[in-house]
């Protein structure tokens, strides 16, 4: 039997610094090791902070430039490289950096670029020129878009579908995005050549009732027959026209509902 016992409290200190893995030779060790990485965390702070920034910066600009070259909006204005359009934009971090745009056309698509200072105390116009992209001092970013359909689609002579509010050429007001039964005999396009060509024509539509028919028609003549069923489908063809007098696209029998009308120049008449 003990004839000292600890008392309570100095029994419950002892289990804390004494505990199944470690001693309080450890704990001490331990305490020591903190206290020393603490002064070395201390000591370096400044100089890691200088780092951080930097390399934040490097990195909200570099995200900026990345952002702008994929940005589709009509809105944003492209130079060229010869007279590139210089933005200034303001960064996350409230720095205010200026930015030289540009664009140049390739078969099948256009390249966008855009080009900033590296450094964000980097006042000079070097890095607003394209001529300086590979400038160690300067952060390039560029962007190949490819051509959509849309691009593809030969200079119209007539057009109007549901991706536009005003026709090209003489368009009726039934072809539209939710288009209205054309009455039989009633003209839905029309157009006038100026010489002896062929013509492709694109049509979209449907019959209101069962059945339907559109013709192009010239000088009183039947150039095209197009029967158009219940469903809405594409029709695609090409006519030969003549100088001097309209070609129309017409309603012939039954009421044909209509939303994409196309007509394009395919050559010389042969």
């Amino acid at each position: 039997m003990n004839a000292n016992p600890l008392p309570t409290a100095s029994r419950s200190v002892r289990r804390l610094l004494v505990g199944k893995r470690g001693s309080i030779r450890d704990s001490l060790a331990a305490v020591i090791v903190l206290s020393v990485v603490a002064t070395l965390i201390a000591t370096t702070t400044p100089a890691a902070a200088g780092v951080v920034s930097a390399t934040g910066s490097v990195s909200e600009r570099l995200t900026a430039i990345s952002a702008l070259v994929d940005d589709k909006r009509p809105s944003i204005a492209w130079g060229s490289s010869a007279t590139p359009i210089i933005r200034s934009i303001t960064l996350p971090s409230g720095t205010i950096a200026k930015v030289a745009l540009w664009r140049s056309s390739q078969p099948g698509g256009t390249t966008y670029e855009a080009l900033t200072a590296r450094d964000r105390a980097d006042a000079s116009t070097t890095c607003v020129s394209p001529a300086n992209v590979a400038d160690g001092r300067c952060m390039h970013a560029a962007l190949f878009r490819a051509d959509d359909i849309t691009s593809f689609v030969p200079a119209p002579i007539v057009r109007m579908d549901p991706s536009m509010d005003v026709p090209i050429g003489a368009v009726d007001d039934v072809v539209k995005a939710n288009p209205l039964p054309a009455l039989t005999g009633a003209t839905i396009a029309t157009a006038t050549p100026a010489a002896a060509r062929t013509w492709r024509y694109l049509l979209h539509s449907r019959a209101a009732d069962s059945v339907a028919e559109l013709r192009f028609l010239q000088n009183g003549e039947t150039l095209a027959t197009i029967p158009v069923g219940a469903d809405a489908a594409n029709y695609i063809g090409t006519i030969a026209v003549t100088a001097g007098t309209p070609v129309t696209l017409t309603a012939t029998d039954g009421n044909p509902v209509t939303d994409t009308v196309l007509i394009y120049d395919a050559g010389a008449a042969s």
